[in-house]
Formats: structure tokens, sequence, C-alpha cells
């Protein structure tokens, strides 16, 4: 009613259908009227946003948008750069998106729902970031053992994390062995043998004695007296519930690596050592040393003595046997000779007779 012109705005109708009504009344008072409707097509709204997923290298992830009321089409899109370029993807027309086999070369795509009706909105962007394995661990350097302990440490590969295995084996099974499994954060214990943190494979038990994000120095403790373990560190990386493991060994870079205990429980250091009873060593000189190194061996209960230097794979790089009397003995070992000729580096000089071994920590300078 009343005089015109009138206007039908849509946006301030919003959304939904219509009524109007057009009276008109001439000047006699006559009066007719004209009902339609108008359809009001409301523009998408994003009431779900897709949000940002982690996925292992190889796997299946979804990211999902929904809007308030469905639209006359929907369309994915990707960009590879961070968002300047979107490239739409026209097969992807339902409001979830499955991404498959996932490749280091898509971590940190982005994606994103266009929404259409009469006209166009988009949602926000989900970045996919793709986890993958780690480098292996490298190098287990053995830095103190006992009738029932070692210790040890090792350098880190490029995980967030690690577990360490062992078992009782004079090396680490070639085959059939223990090899850990994705998504599964095993529950680790020092002490070797505990129940929790067993896995049994091929007949054969070995066990978590650590999981965590150092590289040593870790002791391992509950051994067997003059038994071999062996030792292997697994590298992971892990974000959430997705846990990928680096299963292959380093074989060349000392991972799995192998010690025997000893038969007594001796100590580490640059002081005067004893056995009592048995012998006793003096200070290495020079240390570090480059040409020899002289020490001195007070023998309480003359035998079969063994002089053997280790590097820090636990390897025997020079053994001597010699049998001495009673009485103090100045020895020395010659680094220039073909036997004696080492790399530079950290060693362990070990004497043993009797069952006892006293060990001393050396440096090569060459």
């Amino acid at each position: 009613t009343g005089t015109g012109p009138y206007m039908f705005n849509p946006a301030t109708a919003g959304g939904g259908v219509h009524t109007i009504t057009y009276t008109y009344t001439d000047g006699l008072s006559c009066t007719t009227s004209k009902t339609f409707t108008i359809t009001v097509i409301a523009a998408p709204v994003f009431t779900t946003q897709p949000v940002s997923k982690w996925v292992a290298i190889g796997g299946t992830t979804t990211f999902t948008a929904q809007t308030a009321v469905p639209t006359d089409t929907y369309v994915w899109e990707y960009s590879t750069n961070s968002g300047t370029i979107w490239t739409a993807m026209p097969t992807e027309t339902s409001t979830t998106l499955t991404v498959t086999n996932a490749t280091n070369a898509m971590n940190n795509y982005q994606y994103r729902l266009v929404a259409t009706s009469c006209t166009v909105t988009r949602s926000s962007a989900a970045t996919l970031n793709v986890l993958d394995r780690p480098y292996q661990a490298t190098y287990i350097n053995w830095l103190n053992w006992g009738r029932n302990q070692l210790t040890f440490n090792w350098t880190a590969g490029t995980g967030n994390g690690r577990i360490v295995v062992a078992t009782k084996a004079s090396a680490w099974p070639g085959t059939n062995n223990f090899i850990p499994s994705d998504n599964v954060d095993y529950v680790a214990n020092s002490t070797f043998g505990t129940p929790a943190t067993k896995h049994t494979v091929g007949g054969v038990d070995y066990y978590v004695v650590y999981n965590g994000t150092a590289n040593g120095p870790l002791s391992v403790t509950g051994l067997d007296r003059l038994e071999t373990y062996a030792i292997h560190v697994f590298e992971y990386n892990k974000v959430g519930s997705i846990i990928l493991y680096n299963t292959a060994p380093a074989l060349a870079q000392a991972n799995p690596n192998a010690r025997m205990t000893s038969r007594k429980e001796e100590t580490f250091g640059n002081e005067n050592q004893v056995a009592a009873g048995f012998f006793e060593m003096g200070n290495v000189t020079p240390n570090p040393a480059s040409d020899k190194m002289n020490f001195d061996l007070t023998v309480e209960t003359p035998g079969m003595f063994s002089v053997e230097i280790i590097n820090i794979q636990g390897v025997t790089v020079y053994s001597n046997e010699m049998n001495l009397a009673k009485a103090t003995h100045s020895l020395n070992i010659s680094l220039s000779s073909e036997r004696g000729n080492l790399p530079s580096g950290s060693y362990i000089l070990r004497v043993s007779s009797n069952g006892k071994s006293l060990m001393q920590n050396v440096i090569i300078v060459k």
C-alpha cells in the first residue's frame, strides 16, 4: 500500500522464501491485489572449517568442511606454495576430501573447499603435514661394564625420540628378530628382564630398556655375568598418536652392537686401581699418548695377564698376553709398531688376569 516505488533487497531480507503482495486502489476506490513469492538463496556460510592434519608418509587422511545449508556445488582446491596459487580438484565435489599415499613432496600442501550457490564462498585453508621416518642412530659406544651392567651411549639420528632394545645374544639376530611396530609407544625399563618390556620373536626374548629423547649414557642392569648382550637403537618420529620407526640397522656404524659382561665388578677411571690380592694398575702416561703408553703393574698373584686396547665401538684393536711373576712391572705399548699403530681417538686400556679386570680411559693423538 502507499505510493512507490518499492524495492526488494535480498541482502536485507535474507535467505528463504519471501511473499510479496502488491495492492492497487484506483480513484474510484476499486482495489486489486497481486501476490507472488521470491526465493532468496543465501550465500554459503561454513559451519565447519577444515583442520590441519598430520599423516605418516604413505598414509591416508581426510579433510572435512560443512556449510549451514546445502549449496549448488562444492569443489576442493589445493595449493603447493602456501596459498599463493590455488588449483581446483574437479573430481573432488563432496564436503570430505580424502588424501591418499602422502609423500614428502606433499608436505605443507594446503586444501580448502569452495562452496557455490548464487555466490562463491571459500573455507579457510588446512595444511597437510607429512611425517617421515628418521635417519637411524649410530655408534653404540661402551662406557662401562661390570658383571651385572652395561653402560653406553650412542650417536642420535634425526628422530625426535628413540627406543633401545636388548637381548641376550652374541650378536643381533639377522633374521626373524624384533622390529618395532609403527604407532606403538613402547614401555621401557633399564632393568633387563622387566616383564612389561618383554617381546618374544622367534623364541628369543627382547627387552625395551629405554624410550626417550636422549642419547645416553644409559646403564642397563639386571644382567648375568660373562654373558653377551646385543643392543639395538631404533629412532622414531612422533607427532600425537603417529609414531614412525626406522627399523633398519646401521651395521657399518656399530648399531646394533654387542658386549660381554665381566666376571667381576670393576670401575673405570684414571686413578690407581686395585684388584685386591691380585694386581694393581698405575696411571697410564702420557695420556694423551702419541708414540707409546707406559704404566706400572704390581702383581701379587702371578699368572697369565692379558693387555687389551678397546675402541669406542667395543672392538679389541690391540691384544698381548704375558706370564708375569710377583713383582712390579713397568710395561709399555708402542703406538708406532705395526700392531700398535692405532688412529687418533678415545680407547679403553684393559688388563685382565685370574678373572679380574682393571681398565683406564686413554686417548691416542697422532
